[in-house]
């Protein structure tokens, strides 16, 4: 059934309401929304601090015997070997926290350290766990200097955090390494890349000798530790004997309040990724996966992986060998509720006397979420392991971007660039789609003269209007609303680099040129200070700098062009069009810069495009279609 004029002006508005909707729920959804959400999240843990204040140590130590009871993944081990609790029973959640280098430097036993041309940190021996972490490739912020992000820290620090990688008896006679155990140095080897193999030694009241091997991140695996434990069993009893770990953190109040990114518990397991988000716990304070089959026998997870998972950084766990239970819970005993953990207790196995067994290892990453890092050899036997980036639900869209930004990062070295020659790229790919677009506006626009006429010999006549103006549209073969598709298949393409710019590690901190120093942040300036030169702050929403004001006059420009063609076969009026620049310029001058240059690039190179085909592809199509044939159309239409 063909639509008439009246129902092509509707087919308009609606396309027009949706996407200024887009632009509203944009602003809401990125900007006033997390605000919001940011704002209440603080009152909410303000309150939860001065109402926990008043707690008693018994009511905090009941708290941890229930999260203990919880916690216990498998009754056949006896859990709470490794201290876990009495170590978190001993920290003052309200402390005033200490200088980071002075909380290392209340180690009682040396520390052994290891450098390397991405991170830098130290080994606890006192337990044998990592609780002391900087990355060196990264900045705390642009006006900082060059220490480096901390992401482990000794507690009594913020960002204060630790991995503990050990093992598990069920044997209660049989004591096990824990947090409270002093191990030997014995062996301190040199390997390729800068990496160290610390080997570590303990023997135990019973007799049993354990030998613990770490070795440190190389240059090709910046972020990667790999664990070897052998037991020599002298004890003369037979055991079973497992691996377990957990990461314990404290987080800021940014990370806890993410509402873009998924933050939080991820693994992969039973198949599929687990992922929990910190408010997820906000009404239990635990999520436990445990894999049983149909006979309540755990069947085992192999070569899974866990851990805690900000928007830049990740600190878990690969096992080789099966891991029966993950959990991920809140520590009760802070009352600022910024404390979690992620923990995993794997398959058993025998040891009798006087054997030695070498089959317990598994692997650390603490570092980076960069996707040539996760992407590497050494992780592709981990399933999803990709997804600790939230590449969100357009996945298929989202992970070739940003590898095609990296890939335009090699040529051009620097970010924006690479925006803009990926901006052009993708035009020059979605051309075909916009073809017909661009031929029907043309087309459109050629004729606009003759429905102004039209429009004033039936300015009392809709229906007589709406019937000749669909005769000459079908005579010119012409669809208004055909470009409306294009437009509508760009809109996953621009919600997908949204998603690379905002959480890719890639572009954190990345400069373009002049005044832009991040490209995942939005413009620093404002018009409303002449650009910085008023020494006065604004208000968020009248922070409106240079690049959201290019971004509204490309689209002003780009209306202009297309403003006959969106009038001309309407009979309502469609005036309010032309605000929809400034509307646009307002509500994302809060979107990251580097989203802003593909917003630029992509309009001009569409007014470019509309150009091209108004001035040289129109008049071959006119030498081909006939220009005598619009005139010949209106010398046919009839005023009734």
């Amino acid at each position: 059934m063909k639509k008439t004029p009246n129902q092509e002006s509707i087919i308009l508005l609606v396309f027009l309401g949706i996407l200024s909707s887009f632009a509203l729920f944009a602003w809401w959804q990125w900007y006033q929304k997390p605000l919001i959400k940011y704002e209440q999240y603080q009152r909410q843990q303000a309150a939860a601090i001065q109402q926990d204040a008043g707690k008693s140590s018994e009511e905090n130590k009941k708290q941890a015997n229930t999260m203990q009871a919880d916690n216990k993944v498998d009754s056949n081990f006896n859990t709470s070997q490794d201290n876990l609790q009495s170590f978190i029973n001993s920290i003052n959640f309200n402390d005033s926290l200490l200088q980071r280098q002075d909380s290392i430097n209340q180690t009682p036993a040396a520390r052994v350290e290891f450098e390397t041309a991405f991170v830098k940190g130290s080994i606890n021996p006192k337990g044998l766990f990592l609780d002391d972490l900087t990355l060196k490739s990264y900045k705390q912020d642009l006006a900082g200097g060059n220490d480096g992000v901390s992401i482990l820290s000794p507690f009594g620090f913020k960002n204060r955090g630790m991995i503990f990688y050990t093992l598990a008896s069920d044997n209660p006679n049989i004591t096990m390494p824990s947090l409270d155990t002093q191990w030997s140095l014995v062996k301190n080897v040199s390997l390729n890349g800068n990496a160290l193999d610390l080997e570590f030694a303990w023997i135990n009241p019973q007799g049993v000798k354990f030998i613990a091997n770490i070795v440190t991140p190389d240059e090709t695996n910046p972020y990667k530790f790999t664990v070897f434990y052998s037991v020599e069993n002298n004890s003369g009893q037979d055991f079973n004997i497992t691996t377990k770990g957990f990461v314990l953190k404290t987080f800021e109040d940014a990370e806890l309040s993410q509402i873009n990114v998924a933050t939080g518990f991820a693994g992969y397991a039973d198949g599929k990724l687990q992922e929990h988000s910190f408010k997820d716990l906000k009404k239990t304070n635990q999520k436990t996966l445990c894999v049983k089959d149909v006979n309540n026998k755990d069947t085992g997870l192999k070569d899974s992986w866990l851990g805690l998972t900000e928007k830049y950084w990740f600190n878990g766990f690969f096992t080789s060998g099966k891991i029966t239970c993950m959990n991920f819970e809140k520590i009760t005993q802070d009352p600022s509720g910024k404390t979690f953990i992620t923990s995993f207790v794997s398959e058993p196995a025998k040891i009798i006397t006087g054997a030695e067994s070498t089959a317990y290892s598994g692997e650390i990453f603490a570092g980076a979420k960069k996707i040539d890092t996760i992407s590497s050899v050494a992780y592709k036997k981990y399933q999803l392991f990709d997804r600790i980036i939230d590449f969100g639900f357009l996945y298929i869209l989202t992970k070739p971007l940003l590898l095609g930004l990296n890939l335009c990062n090699k040529l051009t070295h620097n970010y924006g660039l690479s925006i803009i020659l990926l901006t052009i790229l993708l035009k020059f790919a979605l051309y075909p789609l916009g073809k017909k677009s661009f031929k029907s506006i043309s087309k459109i626009k050629k004729i606009t003269p003759m429905i102004e006429e039209l429009k004033k010999r039936h300015k009392d006549n809709r229906k007589a209007l709406q019937a000749d103006i669909a005769s000459l549209y079908k005579t010119q073969g012409i669809n208004p609303a055909a470009g409306c598709l294009p437009i509508l298949l760009q809109i996953p393409f621009f919600i997908a680099l949204y998603k690379v710019l905002f959480i890719s590690i890639e572009l954190r901190q990345a400069p373009f040129m002049l005044w832009i120093t991040d490209l995942s942040v939005k413009d620093p300036l404002s018009i409303f200070n002449l650009f910085g030169l008023l020494p006065f702050n604004l208000p968020a929403f009248l922070q409106i700098g240079p690049l959201p004001i290019l971004m509204g006059l490309s689209m002003y420009v780009q209306q202009r062009l297309t403003q006959q063609t969106q009038q001309a076969g309407s009979v309502i009026d469609m005036s309010f069009i032309k605000w929809l620049p400034l509307v646009f310029t307002i509500v994302f001058a809060s979107l990251p810069s580097g989203l802003l240059i593909y917003w630029i690039v992509s309009n001009s190179f569409s007014i470019l495009q509309q150009l091209y085909f108004d001035k040289i592809v129109y008049h071959k199509i006119a030498d081909i279609e006939g220009v005598k044939k619009v005139q010949k159309t209106k010398t046919k239409i009839v005023i009734k």
